[in-house]
């Protein structure tokens, strides 16, 4: 049965959209494209950890806050978590931007990595890649296989994999436990609750530069 994976989009036209959707063309997966509006309002409150105060609707480059956009990237991932949940094998939920260099050996891995997460009951399976120098180890502590590690935070949440047979954790964590960016929001409740990610320390997937919805003066 082959993989699912959902790409969040917000504008398919864009230029590092095409060229993110052209590389997933070439994955042997069942794609899906989720098309979300951007979210406009000021977001609600509820955020992880009682820090409603973050909230704001505008800031500037690497200010701290939570605004308008940040709440339309938690609602895009927990859409696709909540359709990944109605599949009966792994999902990959992955952004409008990312990137996979080797598409060869990001199959073997999704293929293998897919396996051992259902067998071993792990919840979520990282594949991104990350681009500080202070986390070569991706945050891996405990090696499992040759290819496969416990970790214990995600560094950025680009591209990942799901696993149903937890559909009512998944949909408990997004529906009840409130909000974050995502992936501080993963990384909270992940290590509250002692929960390991698994994890590739191998560069399988990167993403094109640019400015984003979230941060429009971004990394270029």
């Amino acid at each position: 049965m082959k993989t699912h994976l959902i790409q969040i989009s917000s504008n398919p036209q864009d230029p590092k959209e095409i060229k993110s959707y052209n590389d997933l063309q070439k994955l042997d997966v069942n794609y899906i494209r989720h098309i979300n509006p951007n979210f406009i309002d000021r977001p609600p409150n509820g955020v992880l950890n009682g820090e409603d105060n973050i909230i704001k609707m505008t800031k500037k480059y690497n200010e701290w806050g939570l605004t308008p956009p940040h709440y339309g990237c938690f609602q895009s991932h927990t859409q696709a978590i909540a359709s990944a949940m109605c599949k009966t094998s792994p999902t990959i939920i992955c952004e409008n931007d990312v990137h996979i260099p080797d598409i060869n050996l990001m199959g073997k891995k999704i293929k293998l990595g897919g396996e051992y997460m259902v067998k071993h009951k792990y919840k979520i399976l990282r594949f991104e890649t990350p681009t500080y120098n202070n986390e070569q180890n991706r945050g891996c502590y405990k090696q499992l296989t040759e290819d496969l590690w416990e970790s214990d935070r995600m560094i950025g949440a680009y591209c990942y994999m799901v696993n149903p047979n937890f559909k009512n954790w998944w949909l408990d964590t997004i529906l009840n436990k409130g909000w974050h960016a995502w992936d501080i929001f993963l990384n909270s409740i992940f290590k509250s609750e002692h929960i390991p990610m698994l994890s590739f320390k191998e560069y399988l997937t990167d993403y094109f530069r640019g400015g984003s919805i979230l941060d429009p003066e971004g990394e270029k």
